[in-house]
């Protein structure tokens, strides 16, 4: 995920559940495995 410049995060609250968070660029950087 962060090789392509994203980033995954959530947050937990008790009683309420847990909230992932995705964010991705809107364009792939060049990646050459």
């Amino acid at each position: 995920m962060e090789e392509l410049g994203g980033l995954l995060s959530f947050q937990s609250e008790e009683g309420k559940g847990t909230t992932f968070f995705l964010d991705l660029p809107q364009s792939l950087p060049n990646h050459n495995p």
